[in-house]
Parts: C-alpha cells; structure tokens; sequence
C-alpha cells in the first residue's frame, strides 16, 4: 500500500504487486497525480489497484487496471542505422514502405514537399554488427 497526502485529503493505494511503488503529488487545488514506479523485478499480469482519497469524514474510491509485462532489455550500445527515399506519390511511398519493412526498416515520417518527388520518407533501422 502506498499513499500520500493533498491540502488535507489523505490518499492511500492498495493491491500494488511485488516491486510497485506508489507516490501521490499535488498537482494543484484540488489535483493530484499518482506517480508508481517499478523495479525490473515486477510480476507480469494486469492487477486492480484501489485508490481512495479521504478527508472531512469522507472518501471515495477508485478501482484502476495496472497492465505489467517485461520489457525487452535494451542494449545501451544500440545504433541505429536510416534511410531517405524520395517517392512521386503516396501510393509509392506505400509501396517502398511494405519493401523497406521486409528488410526490418521502421518508418519514421513521412513529409510532404513541392516539386515532382512531392514525397520524402525517412525510416531507421537497428543497425546490425
């Protein structure tokens, strides 16, 4: 359980997992934010969470989904590799878009210019070792 406090409204939050945190801040009259935090070791799943705030000899709850899955660890390391293609239509950027992805390019944005290539994309790619 985790809580904290607003003016003079206290606020508690129950049915955290394993390695969740909670804090509340104010963010203004008659605000707050829930702020959680979690540790690497966290349990994957989706856990209700109550949050209650009471004052003045009242309260009122809260039930709330928490969605917990691992993330893939990310190599501190990565570089990324990007690509421009210049295309004559949308349909064109499509198109070289379905091919670029086959090759495990993301695409980014795409932008819109004067001229006969009226079409810039940009895509990124991890680059490989």
């Amino acid at each position: 359980m985790g809580g904290g406090a607003s003016s003079n409204i206290d606020f508690t939050v129950s049915g955290l997992p394993a390695g969740v945190t909670s804090r509340i801040a104010s963010s203004g009259v008659g605000k707050a934010s829930l702020i959680l935090t979690a540790t690497a070791s966290v349990p994957e799943g989706t856990f209700p969470l109550v949050v209650t705030a009471a004052g003045k000899g009242r309260s009122h709850s809260l039930t709330i989904s928490l969605n917990t899955s691992n993330a893939p660890e990310t190599v501190e390391s990565q570089q990324w590799e990007y690509k421009m293609i210049t295309a004559a239509s949308e349909q064109e950027v499509v198109d070289q878009a379905n091919l670029l992805g086959a090759q495990e390019w993301e695409l980014v944005s795409v932008v819109r210019v004067s001229g006969p290539s009226a079409w810039r994309a940009f895509f990124k790619r991890l680059k490989k070792d």
